[in-house]
Formats: structure tokens, C-alpha cells, sequence
């Protein structure tokens, strides 16, 4: 079974994923995947974005924290980034459940999920939490700035999987209570896709 995990920023997606690798889930996770491909692909990125300062020169490679101030503030130059960065994503995200879905269940933890067509995906578990709860989470745990996450949180307003996945069951898994209670809904939800897979074999 391959389930993707997706959801905004800061409602827990790693969370649930880190739940389902402690099970023996493999995990595909797209940020890391996207991070590798930013530096793959850096020169095409300073050239996308050469009216920004966005080069970090002691490093010699793109600065991720300026570009994704930029990003978050203009959709123009998100939509130039994911024009660059999705296919590379895509690509290695496929290429992955091909060479692992026989032999194991697997977690695409992916927030660009509902943008994307990633093959062969059989559930979305999409994490929900409130948006304070996400603001907090992003300002205490994550160290972010308030004007940087209230952009963030603008441009993934409309980030809903119901509008892009058709044919997909779509499973929803709300995080604003403790861990426990998050692993007990985690639970329930994939009994209900353990006996959705067993009646689509069925029919």
C-alpha cells in the first residue's frame, strides 16, 4: 500500500510519518528529496531568481531561509520555484515506489501532494490543525518569524485535495490534542483503509 501524507504547514505530517516509519513504513520524504534537488539544480535556481538576493556566497549555494521569505511573499516566484523544483520531486518520488512497493508499505510525506500527480498512490491522509495551534507550532518550534508564516500560511490557503484527487480515498486526521491521541486516530483511520483495500480486491 502506498498513502500519502500531506496536509499545511505545521499540522504534523512528520509526526504521522514518523508513526507510520515506527511500524516499518518506508518513507519518501519530499522536502528532503526537494532540498537535494535545490542544490542539484542551483544554477538554473539563482538564474530563476537572479533580481533576489538569494545566493549565499560562503556556502556557494542557494540560501533556502531568503528563498523561502521570497517564495511566500509572491506567488509569481513560487510558481517559477515549483516549475523547477516539482518535476525533479515527482520524478524521484516515482521512481521510488516503483522500486519499493512490492516489498514494503510506503508514506509519500509530501505537502505539494494535492498539486502533484504521483503515481500509484492507493489513500491521502491529509493532518489537520487549527490555525493557532499552526501558528504557534511555527513560531516556538520552528523559530519562524510572524510576518514569514502568516505569508506561508496565505499561500497555502488553497491547498485541498478534494479539488486535484478524484479517484483517491481521501482520509482526514485532525492533530490538535497529544500524541496519543493523534497515534489512536491514526489508528482507526487505517483500519478503515485496511477494510476499504479489502472490498475494492473484492468487487
Amino acid at each position: 500500500m502506498v498513502i500519502g501524507v500531506s496536509g499545511k504547514a505545521c499540522t504534523g505530517k512528520n509526526v504521522v510519518s514518523d508513526m507510520l516509519a515506527s511500524r516499518g513504513w518506508l518513507v519518501i520524504d519530499a522536502d528532503q528529496i526537494g532540498q537535494t534537488a535545490l542544490i542539484e539544480l542551483a544554477d538554473e535556481v539563482k538564474e530563476a531568481f537572479a533580481s533576489f538576493d538569494v545566493w549565499d556566497e560562503k556556502k556557494d549555494t542557494i540560501d533556502r531561509k531568503k528563498l523561502g521569505s521570497i517564495v511566500f511573499a509572491d506567488a509569481d516566484a513560487l510558481d517559477r520555484l515549483n516549475s523547477l523544483v516539482h518535476p525533479h520531486i515527482v520524478t524521484s518520488i516515482n521512481k521510488e515506489i516503483v522500486l519499493h512497493r512490492n516489498t514494503q508499505h510506503i508514506v509519500v510525506n509530501a505537502a505539494l501532494l494535492p498539486q502533484v500527480k504521483i503515481e500509484g498512490v492507493d489513500a491521502i491522509l491529509f493532518v489537520q490543525a487549527s490555525l493557532w495551534l499552526r501558528i504557534y507550532r511555527a513560531i516556538h518550534r520552528d523559530r519562524r518569524s510572524i510576518p514569514f508564516v502568516l505569508r506561508r500560511i496565505w499561500a497555502q490557503r488553497h491547498l485541498r485535495p478534494q479539488l486535484f484527487w478524484k479517484n483517491v480515498d481521501i482520509y482526514y486526521i485532525n492533530n490538535n490534542r497529544t500524541t496519543a491521541v493523534l497515534e489512536k486516530n491514526l489508528n482507526r483511520i487505517l483500519a478503515k483503509m485496511k477494510g476499504s483495500s479489502c472490498q475494492k480486491m473484492e468487487h
